[in-house]
């Protein structure tokens, strides 16, 4: 079993994370959360049966935490995910790290150095209306000759995920579904 560790519990744990972990829970374990308000955390670590990190630090340097989900990075931008790729242990990055751009090629270069995955959620690429499509163009449509894209936000003008910026997340699906670089 893979012990991770949560930080945060952002607005999709309960809906989405929850049930996935819980899916997975004979090949994952949570062992640590840490949220920045306690009390959130405090139904998680009853339910999985682990521990209430006091820190960001504290739970990444948990040795019986091996991997570090982050639902939420909240104000901490990408200092979780510097932690741990200078322990070496994987992140998967649930929610935007609403970082600018010149600091994420600071924290890829990191990653690329320490060796340490960094794996983004991208949830759209496997939705069930997109895996629906893949089989439609791989029987019967045929390759797309062109993809028109309407983006709708909510009033914060994000989208949940890695890919906050919501012409990411479509120029990201549209190359997942044709395996190209969109133009």
């Amino acid at each position: 079993m893979l012990p991770l560790g949560l930080i945060g519990l952002g607005p999709q744990w309960q809906c989405l994370y929850k049930p996935a972990l819980q899916r997975l829970r004979p090949r994952l374990g949570i062992r640590g959360v840490f949220t920045p308000i306690a009390a959130q955390a405090l139904p998680c670590c009853q339910e999985w049966e682990c521990e209430l990190q006091e820190s960001l630090g504290s739970l990444i340097e948990c040795h019986e935490v091996q991997a570090i989900v982050i639902l939420d990075s909240g104000w901490f931008s990408t200092t979780p995910v510097e932690f741990a790729c200078r322990l070496g242990k994987p992140v998967f990055l649930a929610d935007s790290l609403g970082t600018p751009s010149p600091r994420l090629s600071e924290v890829v270069a990191l990653a690329e150095d320490s060796g340490t995955m960094v794996i983004p959620d991208l949830l759209h690429r496997h939705s069930p209306a997109t895996t629906r499509l893949r089989e439609l163009l791989a029987t019967r449509l045929g390759k797309p000759r062109a993809i028109e894209c309407d983006v709708e936000v909510g009033p914060s003008g994000r989208l949940p995920g890695f890919l906050a910026n919501p012409w990411a997340v479509a120029i990201d699906w549209c190359h997942a579904i044709t395996g190209t670089i969109p133009v």
